[in-house]
């Protein structure tokens, strides 16, 4: 099987300041409506690095957010 990537590290796609949130269809994608700075990239990979191969319509697309819209809900969510 080979190691698992920390894509939050090692993504090819990955801009400064972002993190990798998930894989997503195009539908889940729009349905991801918490996140403002979210944004779909364009080749998903499984936990080893093997781009994903699908057949669900319109296929499957990483999707990132900022960095810093994560550490903003997360100390909101600690101070609850």
């Amino acid at each position: 099987m080979g190691n698992k990537l920390d894509f939050n590290i090692s993504h090819p796609e990955l801009k400064e300041g972002e993190v990798f949130l998930i894989n997503a269809t195009e539908e889940k994608f729009l349905e991801i409506e918490e996140w403002k700075t979210k944004r779909k990239g364009a080749v998903a990979y499984d936990v080893y690095g093997h781009v994903i191969e699908t057949y669900v319509p319109g296929g499957v697309y990483p999707v990132f957010i900022q960095r810093s819209e994560l550490e903003r809900k997360s100390a909101g969510f600690a101070h609850r």
